[in-house]
Order: C-alpha cells, then structure tokens, then sequence
C-alpha cells in the first residue's frame, strides 16, 4: 500500500462480480465486491494486486487529498507521501 499513486486512487472502480476472479470467492465475498471499491495496485514484478476499500476508507482518502497540498511538493506520485519522499 505505501507504493499506491494517486493515479492509481483516481482510478479505483466498483469491484465486479462476474470478473473471472469472483469465481474463486465465496458468495458472502462476490457480494462484498458489489459494495467495495477496489484498486489495482502495481505489485512486485510487475503483478496487479486488487485493494478493496469501504466507504469510509474513501472518505478519509478523500480528506488526505484535500489537504495533501498542504504537506506534500507537487510533484510527490504517492497517496500516502510525506513532505521528504520522493
């Protein structure tokens, strides 16, 4: 998660459930992908790794956003930078 971008935040969807992961998940799991967003995050070698987010992790990512000028240069890539990550 300390690699995500803010490319990859602003491209979060709606999980699917008829993606040809979800028939590998439980019933109780295919509907929890109908309510989450999920991100694809760019994992080790090159491999994707689906995030899922609640509602409320949306909101306070939405609130780090709002105020990330505030800390973090410009020109930083991460979600979850500091004022000395680059």
């Amino acid at each position: 998660m300390s690699r995500i971008t803010i490319t990859d935040y602003k491209n979060k969807v709606k999980s699917d459930a008829t993606h040809k992961m979800a028939q590998a998940l439980s019933e109780f799991e295919r509907n929890l992908m109908r309510v989450l967003e999920r991100i694809e995050i760019h994992g080790k070698r090159g491999q994707t790794v689906p995030t899922l987010l609640t509602e409320q992790m949306n909101q306070w990512l939405v609130m780090l956003l709002a105020n990330r000028e505030h800390f973090v240069p410009v020109d930083n890539p991460f979600l979850f930078a500091n004022a000395t990550e680059q």
